[in-house]
């Protein structure tokens, strides 16, 4: 199966599933974001929002006290480097 196939099995697009990612090192991939009072942070939080064949665009997601909340920051990945996928709960994010 090509990886993009057995990335949608376990992510839908625009499901509220968060995942975090892990790449062929075992190092957990982060996604940078600008937090509510405009610093920048680093979360390893993410939600599917595209997959295009072998890529998946996944939006950075952040906790700020107990709500989850969507960033504007995007990344691309490249599945093909991706070692393994953790599905962390459903849950509502308070700006979507």
């Amino acid at each position: 199966y090509r990886p993009s196939f057995l990335f949608y099995l376990v992510c839908t697009p625009c499901t509220p599933m968060f995942i975090t990612l892990y790449n062929k090192k075992g190092t957990l991939l982060t996604g940078s974001y600008l937090n509510s009072n405009g610093q920048s942070e680093v979360s390893s939080l993410f939600r599917v929002e595209h997959i295009n064949d072998n890529c998946v665009t996944l939006r950075v997601l952040y906790k700020d006290n107990n709500n989850y909340i969507a960033s504007n920051s995007f990344i691309n990945v490249n599945l093909g480097c991706i070692c393994a996928i953790q599905c962390i709960e459903d849950a509502v994010v308070s700006n979507l």
